[in-house]
């Protein structure tokens, strides 16, 4: 998904990710990968599964940056990353179960992090009544998240 679609789907996103967190009122919490999927299902499961997303740097990147994340990861999630860069499609991609264990796991080993956004509808495809932006990051030498809560 293009970044457009996204902005165009009325969800959070930041241009310039330190101006971002500057102009606005975040929380910051440290997760392990495990609290961090419990966290993000939470959210994810309240806003309704087709109104989130989160952005996947990957294919992106140099060569010698790709193969030390598929150097990291399990035989099963480097078929997962050949089944996405065949649906890829820019860097933003609507939120799986797998995405978000592979997101969680490249932020705690601090091989790549993420921006995960929500958007809460009022009804399944009604009026959006808030959006949540997580961005994984790191903090004081740690992975850590920050969320930001928007209502209209």
């Amino acid at each position: 998904m293009q970044i457009e679609t996204l902005k165009q789907a009325g969800a959070i996103y930041l241009e310039q990710i330190q101006e971002g967190f500057d102009q606005c009122d975040w929380v910051e919490f440290t997760l392990d990968a495990g609290e961090a999927v419990d966290k993000l299902s939470a959210e994810w499961e309240a806003c309704g599964k087709e109104n989130a997303w989160a952005d996947f740097y990957y294919f992106t990147l140099p060569d010698e940056a790709k193969e030390k994340i598929r150097e990291s990861l399990t035989e099963e999630e480097n078929r997962y990353l050949k089944e996405l860069e065949a649906e890829e499609d820019g860097i933003i991609f609507p939120l799986e179960e797998r995405l978000l264990r592979l997101l969680a796991k490249l932020n705690e080993t601090e091989m790549l992090f993420s921006t995960f956004t929500f958007l809460i509808r009022q009804a399944p495809g009604g009026e959006i009544t808030g959006k949540t932006m997580w961005c994984s990051g790191k903090r004081n030498e740690k992975a850590a998240m920050r969320v930001n809560r928007k209502n209209r």
